[in-house]
């Protein structure tokens, strides 16, 4: 009776070992299709129902939205690169170097997150994001001036911008161009 039930918990240890490996697996999967921006693997990694929070802000709630995300981040040129990946409490967390044209512009530098995935039966359901080394008043030193320029000069671009789409990415980036080339004030 007790080999039978060491041989249980050892088939149980492994099960449970195996599917930490397969959600790392996923989630090394859908990094790689998101770095290279296919829509169709991507569409097959995440759940109908993702859920995206960034700094406690609920920024996607279905497949739909995160691939409009993905779209303004391919416009944008955003990549995410693993540095560091472990199974934590039944996630995934990710340390990711986050690189795109709005955060170069915006922040100066890359930026560094810690992402939390939940994979159920093989799809990322919910990611968590939290940038470590966000400086809000640097955000709010270089943001501010570019929006408020943008609004008094390019009122039009002011709306399509806020979407997290690839109308709104386009519009962004054009904002930006036009931002640089701006006189002096």
């Amino acid at each position: 009776m007790l080999k039978y039930l060491i041989a249980t918990l050892l088939f149980l240890g492994n099960m449970a070992h195996s599917e930490a490996n397969d959600n790392i697996r996923t989630v090394k999967e859908y990094y790689k299709a998101f770095n290279k921006k296919d829509y169709w693997k991507l569409g097959m990694l995440v759940s109908d129902r993702i859920v995206i929070v960034e700094m406690e802000s609920k920024v996607v709630d279905s497949k739909d939205s995160f691939l409009s995300v993905v779209k303004w981040g391919e416009v944008l040129r955003s990549k995410n690169i693993i540095k560091s990946i472990t199974q934590e409490g039944g996630k995934v967390v990710v340390i990711e170097k986050q690189k795109s044209d709005r955060i170069k512009f915006i922040y100066g530098k890359e930026v560094i997150a810690r992402s939390s995935y939940t994979v159920e039966s093989g799809q990322i359901v919910k990611i968590e994001v939290e940038l470590l080394d966000f400086d809000r008043e640097r955000l709010k030193d270089r943001n501010g001036p570019f929006m408020h320029w943008v609004k008094m000069n390019y009122p039009s671009k002011m709306q399509a911008m806020r979407k997290v789409d690839r109308e709104g990415a386009v519009s962004f980036k054009e904002a930006m161009k036009l931002y640089r080339k701006r006189k002096p004030e």
